[in-house]
């Protein structure tokens, strides 16, 4: 019988937390596939054409094939010219995947002890997590200076010193 005291407190908080930013992940990297629904790849994909923000957001039919989909599923749709990492993008699937369905597992083998640093495990999730957030957010400044320079609208957009680290993490996540 496993032992479930293994964890204490601290543990069971990094748990949570370490969900709760996969979520968010998910939700980030949902908002960002229908802002980019004409790419080529996208645009043929019968999970995400039908898809409005609006029918996301809202209790629909197709809003919930959408928000059905896994983080896996997601991260393959991820568009080249997005050019987030796709090596990094499967670490942090299979890290996500590890941690909803295999943590018990790992923390409670089956034979033998364990040697998994489930909280080092967790916490570097986490800052996996931290640092996808930010490089999507990065991408998302970048598409607005994008759409305001389309537009003759750069000095309607201001970057301050974050909003340049963001789009400078997204840089530094898009080269590998």
């Amino acid at each position: 019988m496993a032992n479930v005291n293994k964890l204490n407190e601290a543990s069971v908080f990094l748990i949570g937390k370490a969900l709760y930013a996969a979520q968010f992940t998910e939700f980030v990297l949902k908002m960002i596939l229908l802002h980019c629904k004409n790419d080529q790849v996208l645009k043929n994909d019968k999970r995400i054409a039908p898809v409005t923000i609006d029918k996301f957001l809202a209790d629909s039919e197709d809003g919930e094939k959408f928000r059905k989909m896994t983080l896996g599923q997601l991260a393959k749709l991820v568009p080249e010219p997005l050019n987030f990492s796709e090596q990094k993008l499967t670490k942090y699937v299979s890290d996500r995947n590890l941690l909803a369905h295999g943590l018990f597992e790992k923390i409670n083998p089956l034979r033998g002890e364990s040697s998994f640093d489930h909280d080092q495990f967790l916490n570097a999730f986490i800052q996996d997590s931290k640092a996808l957030h930010t490089a999507m957010l990065g991408f998302l400044r970048l598409a607005i200076v994008a759409l305001a320079a389309r537009q003759g609208k750069t000095n309607e957009v201001s970057l301050d010193s974050g909003a340049l680290a963001d789009i400078e993490a997204y840089i530094n996540h898009s080269a590998g």
